[in-house]
């Protein structure tokens, strides 16, 4: 009796099991082939709100350096708006646009911030970059099984 019952319990189990996934695999919206998933171009939109964070936070510079800064911060923040509105959900329009808007802001950084800072903030962008890849501090590739 006691083996019936672990029978019947492992199958149901694999049954619920079973059950769940399809649940889950039919909650997801569908995708055209190559197309990608929306994360990475919300992170795209985002360079903005992250860099102004890394100054003020992780690269910690002093009030005067940010009443600096703020201007390009505007300018990027208000380009990133006319692209978000221009391009109308094509997603390789607006990875190429933040990228332009991301390296004018990169180079208006240069006349506020100091050659250190500037490192500073080269480095937590680096890392950043490696944690989204999967890096050191990212633990691998997504799906990789602990290989």
């Amino acid at each position: 009796m006691k083996r019936m019952t672990l029978i019947i319990s492992i199958v149901l189990a694999i049954a619920i099991v079973g059950v769940a996934f399809q649940v889950i695999q039919a909650q997801q919206p569908p995708r055209q082939p190559g197309q990608q998933r929306p994360g990475g171009s919300m992170r795209a939109m985002q360079v903005v709100e992250s860099t102004w964070a890394a100054i003020a936070f992780e690269v910690k510079v002093d009030a005067a350096t940010l009443e600096k800064a703020r201007p390009h911060f505007q300018k990027a923040w208000d380009d990133r708006k006319q692209l978000q509105k221009d391009s109308a959900g094509d997603f390789q329009a607006i990875a190429d646009g933040m990228t332009k808007i991301k390296a004018e802001l990169d180079e208006k950084l240069k006349t506020v911030l100091t050659k250190e800072q500037l490192e500073k903030l080269a480095a937590w962008e680096k890392a950043q970059q490696q944690t989204r890849m999967g890096g050191p501090m990212g633990g691998g590739p997504r799906g990789s099984g602990g290989q």
